[in-house]
């Protein structure tokens, strides 16, 4: 079995392109929250509230993103890739997130999520190469909880041999 871990001096990047990730979502999220509200504004009130809203959301957007970021970062240095004849996977060392992470990866697990990741080479649907990360994901992926979906970051220590290992898998 051979294992990657995240290069620490790289960590800024992964925490980085995973925040940006997040604050997509959110921006899509508060562009048809403040349009719909504009939409359905009655009389001039909406003149008042949309640029409080935007106000309000860009507020929520720099606290979000800052936090992401950190909490990303974390998450990067807890994360393990493992890849073996027959599986793929990640695992997350919880114990040495922060006392924040371990809330938030405690809340998502009690809403399904599996930080620690395992495909077989007879559940492998695709193994995926972009320009950032390899994605592989097992004929079970759930899109709501991210459930059978294995990331390998381009941060990788030794990220070259993880790709030949995935490309031979």
């Amino acid at each position: 079995m051979k294992t990657f871990k995240i290069d620490e001096t790289q960590l800024p990047s992964y925490a980085m392109r995973e925040t940006i990730k997040k604050m997509k979502i959110f921006g899509v999220v508060a562009a048809v929250f403040i349009l719909g509200f504009g939409l359905i504004g009655i009389g001039g009130a909406w003149k008042i509230f949309i640029p409080l809203l935007t106000g309000v959301f860009a507020f929520v957007g720099v606290i979000l993103f800052i936090s992401s970021y950190v909490q990303a970062q974390n998450y990067g240095k807890s994360l393990l890739f493992y890849i073996d004849e027959t599986v793929i996977g990640q695992a997350m060392d919880k114990k040495n997130l922060n006392l924040a992470n371990q809330l938030g990866a405690a809340r998502s697990e009690n809403y399904g999520t599996k930080f620690n990741q395992t495909i077989t080479k007879k559940n492998l649907e695709l193994i995926h190469i972009k320009q950032d990360e390899i994605v592989v994901k097992s004929k079970d992926f759930n899109v709501l909880t991210n459930n059978g979906r294995v990331c390998f970051p381009k941060e990788l220590v030794g990220y070259d041999e993880a790709k030949k290992l995935l490309e031979q898998f």
